[in-house]
């Protein structure tokens, strides 16, 4: 199943959306000739990507990256399961050597016990860190050691948390202990947190590499309901600053 352009604007419609940001879905790996077409039709203004890279790129390219609306490099180290150790500094060395050019950031979409025993790494790369959908802690049970991880991340200013995909870690997108966790993580660090849709809410799948390619369709989940949801975690200054004014600072919007 297609997701394009005019459905993401319908959603914005819907949503009251005014930017988005594109990351590269992990079935596409480093072809991101999608993400970067849909940028182009976007324009500038209002929207930004977050890219995957498998190889060193020379400074014209990141620079053609840049201009297109490119402002972050995503590392999945979850999905078709963990690299091991050495490979996973490789593509740290790689994507630090790309992202320090223009400053952008790295995303990681990282299990919390990898979290745990790299972040002292993350801690002092020369270029921002953001976790991916809530660092994947539970809201149900609170993985006291991961917490005390990411608010040490947190802490440090070079790292940010997307309090994002709720309906990979919760029992449904919306239960109330969500809120309570976006409250607790934006208390460490108001500043450094960011909201998500997760839209188009890709298929459920296990950590493992697979070689199915069989297309599957997309979670039911109702973004609109996802938003009003966010909308009640905070006050209204501090969801300005989640929904508004963060995304404008991470993202290197003008306005």
């Amino acid at each position: 199943m297609d997701a394009d352009v005019e459905m993401l604007l319908a959603m914005a419609k819907a949503t009251a959306i005014d930017r988005h940001i594109l990351v590269q879905p992990s079935i596409y790996a480093a072809d991101n000739s999608c993400l970067l077409a849909a940028l182009e039709t976007l324009g500038n203004a209002r929207a930004r990507g977050v890219i995957v890279v498998d190889k060193t790129l020379g400074m014209a390219e990141i620079d053609r990256l840049q201009k297109l609306g490119v402002r972050g490099l995503r590392l999945n180290l979850k999905s078709n399961g963990m690299p091991n150790r050495l490979a996973i500094q490789a593509a740290l060395v790689n994507a630090v050597k790309i992202a320090e050019r223009h400053n952008w950031h790295i995303q990681l979409f990282i299990p919390p016990e990898a979290l745990r025993a790299l972040a002292d790494q993350f801690l002092v790369l020369p270029v921002p860190v953001v976790l991916d959908h809530f660092g994947l802690l539970s809201p149900h049970h609170l993985d006291e050691p991961t917490l005390s991880t990411i608010k040490r991340l947190l802490d440090s200013g070079n790292c940010w948390i997307k309090l994002s995909g709720t309906y990979r870690i919760a029992k449904n997108p919306t239960h109330p202990d969500v809120g309570d966790l976006a409250r607790q993580l934006f208390g460490i660090n108001g500043d450094r947190c960011v909201w998500a849709s997760d839209w188009p809410h890709t298929p459920k799948h296990n950590a493992k590499f697979s070689d199915n390619l069989s297309e599957e369709p997309f979670q039911p989940i109702d973004t609109v309901e996802l938003v009003k949801d966010a909308l009640g975690w905070l006050s209204h200054r501090d969801r300005t600053k989640l929904f508004r004014d963060n995304p404008k600072t991470l993202y290197d919007f003008d306005k």
